[in-house]
């Protein structure tokens, strides 16, 4: 048969063969490498999309230490008006054992420099108590009218604008920080108390007077006042006169809470 086909017919019988071949060598050896190679052109390019987010992250590192550095500095000096010196034994130890005793230490000069004369001093424990917010709340009135006429939603943001304060404040949790009370019945003059109070507000600590009673705001030392009758010579009409103590140099008592606040102070960060 191979001697009757012509030498066209041989070239064709060769072509289909290579073609045959190639085809066969395609399917048997190049496309499950082709395969191979697209399923590894997925895995590196999801390989990559996560190698470029981990990346980013990391190039977010810096970033957030600076910001982590600053609000640790910003809250630092914040705080550190309740880190109380009295309370420094408690503070370093965590053991609230003495702080009734550092506080009637701590005390004792602003008693002895204002001349108080100490009846009662009762020192309470330490407890943990919620620090509220103090903020503004306005009076933002709406009514029906107002309401109809806010075709555009203006006026209602000038509401919210008017209240965010209070919204973003009355929704953050409230801090509890430990406190303890010195009350106190004492006796003095007015300049007295004045300097003790004084000594009080001066103080660089978390102090807080919460509450401050004078039985004798006149001063008048126990004084009494005194009457006295006036007679209008012309009606003859009595006139009763009430003449008030004169002194304002005498004692009085005084009943006095102060508060002292502390917390612990922040650690800093470890952000390396």
């Amino acid at each position: 048969m191979g001697e009757n086909m012509s030498y066209r017919d041989k070239m064709v019988l060769i072509i289909i063969s290579i073609v045959v071949i190639l085809l066969a060598g395609f399917f048997a050896l190049i496309k499950p490498k082709y395969e191979t190679l697209v399923a590894d052109k997925a895995t590196y390019e999801s390989t990559k999309a996560d190698a470029d987010d981990v990346q980013r992250k990391f190039d977010e590192i810096p970033v957030l230490q600076d910001a982590i550095k600053s609000t640790y500095a910003d809250a630092k000096s914040t705080a550190a008006i309740f880190v109380n010196s009295a309370l420094e034994e408690a503070n370093n130890s965590l053991v609230v054992d003495k702080v009734q005793y550092h506080i009637d230490q701590y005390i004792q000069p602003a008693i002895d420099e204002s001349n108080l004369k100490i009846t009662s001093l009762v020192l309470e424990e330490p407890s943990a108590e919620a620090m509220e917010y103090y903020y503004y709340v306005p009076n933002a009135v709406t009514y029906s009218l107002l309401e109809a006429a806010d075709v555009n939603g203006n006026y209602n943001q000038k509401v919210s604008d008017a209240m965010q304060a209070e919204t973003i404040l009355g929704e953050r949790e409230t801090a509890e920080v430990m406190v303890t009370t010195a009350e106190i019945q004492a006796s003095g003059k007015r300049e007295d108390i004045l300097t003790f109070v004084d000594k009080m507000k001066e103080d660089t600590n978390a102090v807080a007077i919460t509450t401050l009673g004078i039985s004798d705001y006149t001063f008048s030392g126990g004084l009494e006042s005194t009457t006295r009758e006036e007679v209008n010579p012309e009606t003859g009409e009595v006139t009763v006169i009430t003449v008030g103590p004169t002194s304002t140099d005498g004692d009085s008592t005084l009943n006095i809470t102060i508060s002292f606040y502390d917390a612990k102070e922040i650690d800093e960060p470890k952000v390396d």
